[in-house]
């Protein structure tokens, strides 16, 4: 049982985090595994007024061997506290900051964006009903945007973080006409 983000490193901020965890499982996921990850949610994310959202997921262990994982198996390796289990992360790679690093992490880009405006679009029942949703979008893209922005920077520059305002200070180092924006 993994958190990620920035509740996991406790920089999270009221109002404007979400809280991401993942269950790792053993065996393969089922629709229970689905019906439950939905309870919890439902169940625990009241408990947490401050925080934008209680994200809850389940996914197969062996989902981290397809070599397409690779990005995910970075975040974990960086990102991920372990709460509860065995530290499976332990033995993935970690890359130094550069171009490589920046080709992984922004290697899904134009995908993801494609997801959000689909999302945006034709959102499904659940999501009509969520007068946050739009900002949730919104908010997901402004990050997708600053992580590939820290992937530029990457290029010429040794330097990491998952955190958002660090993100955009040292982008706007290099790109001082940005630094309003």
């Amino acid at each position: 049982y993994y958190l990620l983000g920035s509740v996991g490193r406790g920089e999270d901020q009221p109002g404007i985090s979400d809280m991401d965890t993942l269950v790792i499982l053993r065996r393969n996921y089922t629709t229970e595994d689905e019906v439950w990850e939905k309870e919890i949610k439902d169940e625990f994310e009241p408990q947490y007024p401050k925080l934008e959202r209680l994200d809850i997921s389940c996914m197969e262990e062996q989902e981290f061997d397809d070599p397409k994982a690779e990005r995910l198996r970075f975040i974990f390796k960086t990102d991920g506290l372990l709460i509860s289990g065995q530290d499976i992360a332990a033995k993935f790679l970690s890359y130094p900051p550069g171009l490589e690093l920046a080709k992984l992490l922004n290697g899904n880009y134009h995908r993801t964006l494609e997801r959000i405006q689909k999302d945006i679009l034709e959102p499904d029942e659940e999501d009509r009903n969520n007068p946050k949703y739009v900002m949730e979008c919104v908010r997901w893209i402004s990050k997708k945007v600053l992580r590939l922005c820290l992937g530029i920077v990457m290029v010429d520059e040794p330097f990491y973080t998952r955190r958002m305002q660090e993100m955009a200070q040292k982008f706007s180092e290099y790109y001082p006409l940005y630094q309003s924006q």
